[in-house]
């Protein structure tokens, strides 16, 4: 029926325009016509899964949303769910009330049937519907606020699009049985659960892979208040030092010419014997004056390595999180910086990135020595023909055969125990395939103290070795 058809239009039209809102894409001639003809063959199939498997008409509406608004914006699928589930939802609504408003005019101007008879029986009314749709979405969304509120709240949404996933899933295998005799039905059925259980696939990997990724801001944002407090506390102990310094400095301005008197004195003295008796009385003072200074000093000294700056902040922070690390498991952490790793973030890799791979790979070194005799771990910088280069050095047990042939294509640890999830080297692996970065895994290495190494070179070849 054309009235059917048309209504589904401007809900797609309208739910087309609201996701490019909520994606804050300007709408150009170009992407006007791709949705008018989006839209339209949307809502023929639409009219079609609705005369076969009604139940599915709204789940294809929002897939159809979805894999449309993800190809226009240049958006991953499962990351374009909560905007094509508002923007249908939203739509839906501007719909219904656009319905109303339509009914009730054609029944006042007219003095025809019911609005509901009206609305779903004529196709004069699903036009001036689908009008005054677009003319309340147009008019709702000048609001700045509603858009900006909408976007905010999306993110949360993200995580619903696994349990949308599921009820449709149930939905469509509820109609797998034997009271369901409709053949186009059962194959629709099947259909869909094809479709979702995919989806469902890839959304499950792409949350798994997100929620690595917020562990690791949240790891790196209490790396950075560590920092922050630890060095506050820094700053108030030097002021403590530096308001102790100043007074001794301030009664020494006072005594040392004392002292010099004193000891012209002595220099004056007639006879040796009155000098020694003299300097016998002056000597228990100065020697408790240098015991007390000798005191205040050493109180002030700092034990512990000093870390070599990067130019990074973010990677000074982390190093000296591992640093922390390695002192609760007392590791010997060394760390040598022998390039400018700041020149390096614009053309070699995001600093993010590398912090990343930093922090995954020095807390699986810190790891893997816990349990050995020698405990030492050494981190690199360093420049190989222009490239950036992080190795990390450690003298803890080799890889296990299994472990090193699964690297990079399933989710693999050795140190389990220690809370280890095999996630880090599959976003190693991840970020090696974005720069075309190359990875060395070396167990022989000549040398006394280190048993292996772990290297990541950003120089666009790409060459992995285990």
């Amino acid at each position: 029926m054309p009235e059917i058809v048309a209504k589904y239009f401007f809900i797609f039209l309208s739910s087309f325009y609201i996701f490019t809102l909520l994606e804050k894409k300007k709408v150009t001639a170009k992407m006007l016509f791709y949705v008018v003809a989006v839209s339209a063959l949307s809502s023929a199939l639409a009219y079609q899964t609705r005369l076969y498997v009604p139940f599915a008409t709204f789940s294809l509406v929002i897939v159809m949303v979805m894999l449309s608004g993800a190809l226009l914006c240049r958006r991953k699928i499962p990351d374009a769910f909560p905007e094509a589930f508002v923007s249908v939802i939203l739509s839906y609504i501007t719909s219904f009330v656009a319905g109303f408003f339509a009914g009730s005019f054609f029944y006042i101007a007219f003095k025809n049937e019911l609005i509901s008879s009206v609305y779903a029986n004529m196709l004069p009314a699903s036009l001036l519907t689908g009008a005054f749709q677009i003319f309340l979405t147009l008019l709702i969304f000048k609001n700045k606020r509603l858009c900006n509120a909408l976007i905010e709240y999306l993110p949360k949404l993200r995580r619903a699009l696994g349990v949308f996933i599921c009820v449709s899933l149930i939905l469509a295998s509820s109609f797998l049985n034997e009271s369901v005799q409709n053949e186009r039905i059962k194959t629709a059925a099947i259909l869909f659960i094809v479709f979702f259980s995919v989806v469902l696939f890839l959304w499950i990997r792409e949350r798994t892979s997100d929620v690595y990724h917020e562990k690791v801001y949240e790891r790196n944002s209490a790396i950075l208040s560590e920092t922050l407090e630890r060095d506050s506390e820094r700053i108030r102990q030097l002021s403590r030092e530096n308001s102790d310094l100043s007074k001794i400095i301030h009664r020494d301005n006072k005594i040392i010419p004392a002292m010099e008197m004193a000891l012209e004195e002595i220099l004056s003295c007639s006879s040796p014997e009155e000098q020694k008796a003299r300097s016998q009385q002056l000597l228990p003072q100065i020697k408790a004056m240098s015991q007390e200074r000798k005191g205040i000093i050493s109180s002030h000294e700092r034990s512990g390595k000093t870390l070599p700056k990067t130019g990074s902040a973010s990677i000074d922070a982390s190093l000296s999180y591992l640093c922390a690390k390695a002192s609760e498991r007392n590791v010997d952490l060394d760390v040598s910086v022998l390039t400018d790793i700041g020149a390096h973030f614009e053309k070699s890799v995001l600093e993010t990135d590398l912090n990343t791979l930093l922090l995954d790979h020095g807390e699986n070194a810190l790891i893997a020595v816990s349990h050995c005799r020698t405990r030492k771990v050494l981190i690199v910088f360093s420049e190989d023909n222009d490239s950036l280069k992080m190795s990390v050095f450690d003298s803890g047990e080799p890889f296990d055969d299994k472990v090193k042939k699964k690297l990079g294509r399933l989710r693999v640890t050795t140190h389990k125990d220690e809370g280890g999830s095999g996630i880090g080297m599959m976003t190693t692996f991840e970020i090696l395939k974005k720069y075309k970065a190359s990875f060395t895994i070396d167990e022989q290495i000549d040398n006394g103290t280190y048993t292996k190494k772990v290297c990541v070179c950003f120089d666009g070849k790409g060459n992995i070795k285990i």
